[in-house]
């Protein structure tokens, strides 16, 4: 029976130079081990300034579009009323 120890390990990432051929053993140790923690994307961090920024465009988009809807809304009526008017 063979025994590994820590001199046997080779961590995720890692890569093997100079050697014809390796036995191996696979063993998951989880989503708790630190290469998994650290290999993981940390979530964006947006400052208040940003996120007010961002809450302004898009309510100022929004304010946009239904001045525009009116807008198209009024014209449409205004053309159809105006139309008949000169025929």
């Amino acid at each position: 029976m063979l025994s590994l120890s820590t001199e046997n390990l080779l961590l995720r990432g890692s890569s093997l130079r100079n050697t014809d051929w390796v036995i191996g053993a696979v063993v998951y140790t989880g989503h708790d081990t630190r290469i998994m923690r650290n290999s993981v994307s940390s979530k964006q961090k947006f400052s208040k300034l940003e996120k007010m920024i961002t809450k302004s465009i898009l309510i100022i988009m929004l304010v946009e579009a239904v001045l525009c809807a009116i807008a198209a809304t009024v014209a449409t009526v205004w053309n159809d009323i105006y139309a008949a008017e000169t025929s």
